[in-house]
Order: C-alpha cells, then sequence, then structure tokens
C-alpha cells in the first residue's frame, strides 16, 4: 500500500468517525443531559481566581469573607502566636514556618482532603510563599483547587486591604 492510499484510508476513517458521532447525537444517544439550574452557593469550581496567578480575586473574598461557602477553607501561614492573637472566623492555623521543618509530604497531608484551599496572612507574602512551594517543590496534584489572598488583612479589625 503505497503512502497516498494510506493517508486517504486514514481520512476516510476519521470522516467516517465523524459522521457516525453525527448521528448518535442526533439519534439521542449520548446526548447531554438538560441543565440543572445551578446551587447559588459558590462551589469549589466557582471561586474566582484573581488578577495575577494562584490568586483569588480580592474583591470577591472582601463580599464573602464573613460567609464563605462551606467548601472554601481558609489556612491562615502566619505564626501560631499571631493566629492566637487574631485570626478570622472558620481560618485554621498551618504556619508557613512548618512547612519548611516538616517538609512537602507532612504539610500536605494536613491540609482539607475537599473543596478550595486559600492560604491567607497578613499581606500576601507568606501565602504567596506557601502557594508558590507547595505547587513548584511539591508538585502538588490538586493545585487546581489552592489559591493565595494576595491583599493586607487587618486581623484586629476584620478588614481587608485591597491593593490597586
Amino acid at each position: 500500500m503505497n503512502r497516498k492510499t494510506l493517508i486517504g484510508c486514514i481520512l476516510l476513517l476519521i470522516w467516517l468517525a465523524g459522521v457516525t458521532m453525527s448521528c448518535a447525537t442526533l439519534s439521542g444517544q449520548n446526548a447531554t443531559p438538560p441543565e440543572t439550574t445551578p446551587d447559588l452557593k459558590l462551589s469549589t469550581t466557582q471561586v474566582p481566581p484573581g488578577r495575577e496567578p494562584g490568586t483569588v480575586d480580592e474583591k470577591w473574598f472582601a463580599e464573602m469573607m464573613g460567609d464563605l461557602p462551606s467548601d472554601v477553607h481558609l489556612v491562615d501561614v502566619r505564626s501560631k502566636w499571631a493566629f492566637a492573637k487574631a485570626h478570622l472566623p472558620k481560618s485554621m492555623n498551618m504556619p508557613r514556618k512548618d512547612f519548611y521543618s516538616q517538609g512537602c509530604e507532612a504539610y500536605i497531608a494536613k491540609l482539607p482532603q475537599h473543596g478550595t484551599i486559600i492560604f491567607i496572612c497578613t499581606a500576601g507574602n507568606y501565602s504567596r510563599s506557601v502557594y508558590s512551594s507547595i505547587r513548584d517543590r511539591c508538585r502538588y496534584q490538586e493545585i487546581h483547587r489552592v489559591f493565595f489572598l494576595n491583599a493586607r488583612i487587618d486581623y484586629e479589625n476584620g478588614t481587608l486591604n485591597i491593593p490597586e
């Protein structure tokens, strides 16, 4: 079989596969189910990304800060002392220094296993550091559900300053 004939056969098979798929879809096989009404609470896949890769949208976070969806987990990477002094409601403390002293495997094992994770700190630097390390050094397989907040948080007053 020469090269032109082989290419012709391959193209014919591709065309037949396309026709078969079109017929199956038109007859109702493999049809997608009708769309359902979306849940009003934000789900994991609907957490809006921020302006920089890995960040969460600061304005969304500011609006949702008091009533985060149950599948969004805040991980405060400040020191235990700073966390004990003041922290956001529903946040858990996993200090940045623990990551560097314990390593990837031990730190990641303590992260919430489901939902979205948002690393927070005072100004975004520590949370960016942990996020970047988990992504680059640890090669965390579920980085798609991890974000960091790049904004200044005043923990004592519960306010959020969004960078312009």
